[in-house]
């Protein structure tokens, strides 16, 4: 019974995997998101989906009351918020020191 349970577990798991898998290719493949993909995609709650659009922090389009992001958008708003290295954070302050 054990020996079931363990399979059934390893299932669910692979199933888990692949349902994500295939939720990443429909996004790929999908011009705009809703918050709910959203939210997934950043794996943050619909609340701080909602949150960073009452302060305009991402860019979005309203369509028949419902709020629209466009892939492109969602990925200039990530690099953005991108934080340089260790590396790179020491390089500019060698540049500013020897200036």
């Amino acid at each position: 019974m054990d020996l079931i349970l363990k399979k059934l577990e390893e299932i669910e798991k692979r199933m888990i995997a692949s349902e994500g898998k295939q939720r990443m290719y429909n996004l790929y493949n999908k011009e705009y998101w809703t918050v709910e993909e959203l939210a997934w995609y950043l794996n943050a709650k619909i609340a701080t989906i909602y949150s960073y659009t009452h302060k305009r922090l991402i860019p979005y389009h309203k369509a028949h009351g419902f709020n629209l992001f466009k892939r492109d958008d969602v990925y200039a708003f990530i690099g953005k918020n991108r934080l340089k290295s260790r590396d790179e954070v020491g390089g500019d302050m060698e540049a500013l020191m020897l200036s």
